[in-house]
């Protein structure tokens, strides 16, 4: 039987590799992603986007996200995506991820927990 320090340990990694494997999946994807803004916008969107997955796994390897705390976590996330992105993408990205705590009353997912 886990303990829940165990537990905590095992759902953290899963968090951190699902974020980390995102961001590798941006990263590799941005010449797709530049390639089909040219098309239809101003052709940054890859380069914003690959920007934005660097800074999250920079936060990541500097213990910014651990994934002890989601709620934390996502508020990291949004003020790296704000910060590195920038322009109107940065600003945009980084609304869906709430600034850490405001959202955490406002949670009514089934099971969810701010504590992985």
């Amino acid at each position: 039987m886990n303990s829940d320090i165990d537990t905590i340990a095992t759902d953290s990694k899963q968090f951190i590799d699902a974020i980390s494997r995102a961001c590798h999946s941006l990263i590799e994807a941005e010449p797709e992603l530049t390639k089909q803004d040219q098309i239809a916008g101003d052709g940054d969107a890859g380069l914003t986007l690959e920007a934005g997955a660097k800074a999250i796994l920079k936060a990541i390897e500097g213990g910014k996200i651990s994934g002890k705390n989601t709620i934390e976590d996502i508020g990291v996330i949004a003020e790296v995506v704000e910060e590195d992105m920038g322009g109107t993408s940065g600003a945009l990205y980084s609304y869906v991820y709430p600034p850490s705590g405001t959202t955490a009353d406002m949670l009514t997912i089934p099971g969810f927990s701010s504590r992985v």
